[in-house]
């Protein structure tokens, strides 16, 4: 599934799943978007600009992102670890 206009951040370190700080201005939330159990197309870029993943995922509760499938990334298409920092 896709939607227009769905931007959030996050600082979660590390590969699992992300904890959303909640929809950038002018932007809505993954969970006003999709909701909770259903299947999105995402993408992570990280603190650095250097990383990125695009990937499936859903939400198992209205902050938390579980990133279930990775498509591509700059990590020989395996999940990116994220470190420090606010990611996009």
């Amino acid at each position: 599934m896709i939607a227009d206009r769905v931007k959030e951040t996050t600082a979660t370190t590390g590969t699992g799943s992300l904890t959303l700080a909640g929809a950038a201005a002018q932007f809505q939330s993954f969970n006003t978007a999709f909701g909770t159990s259903t299947p999105f197309y995402y993408a992570i870029t990280d603190a650095n600009g250097t990383d990125w993943e695009i990937g499936t995922g859903e939400l198992s509760n209205a902050t938390t992102l579980v990133r279930t499938t990775v498509h591509q990334s700059s990590n020989a298409d395996a999940k990116i670890n994220l470190s420090a920092g606010t990611h996009t």
